[in-house]
């Protein structure tokens, strides 16, 4: 009875989601057009592949990456997704946190957390938790 609203998954197009881009090694879930009926999923797939350039090692990749992160959490912040804010939001402050922006990245991620009012026993806010103490 549930089946309607379990994800659908097309797998003749999963090898697409591997396919690494020219310009950068990790890249190709996604183009850089943002669709304006974006899937209520997209902004976790920006996420997701802005993490996967982020771990190749690609020289030069924190640009790249952070533009991708910033998409992704202004999509999710203006569909109303705040799962999907708060883990943009979190590996957002990692990537500032590795380029020295301490104190933006436990802004940011202070914000996004402050508007949760339950599921703080969740994974995603449990980790967002330790970040931002970690922040300091």
């Amino acid at each position: 009875m549930a089946a309607y609203i379990e994800a659908r998954v097309d797998v003749s197009t999963l090898s697409e989601f591997a396919a690494p881009s020219a310009e950068c090694p990790g890249t190709g879930l996604l183009t850089d057009a943002q669709p304006t009926d974006a899937l209520w999923s997209h902004a976790e797939v920006l996420r997701i592949e802005a993490e996967l350039v982020l771990n190749t090692g690609a020289t030069n990749a924190e640009k790249a990456v952070e533009t991708k992160l910033l998409q992704s959490l202004d999509l999710a912040h203006a569909q109303s997704v705040l799962s999907f804010e708060l883990r943009s939001a979190a590996s957002l402050a990692r990537l500032w946190q590795r380029t020295g922006r301490t104190a933006k990245a436990r802004s940011l991620l202070n914000q996004t957390y402050s508007r949760f009012t339950e599921g703080f026993a969740t994974s995603d806010l449990l980790s967002a938790r330790r970040l931002i103490d970690e922040l300091g």
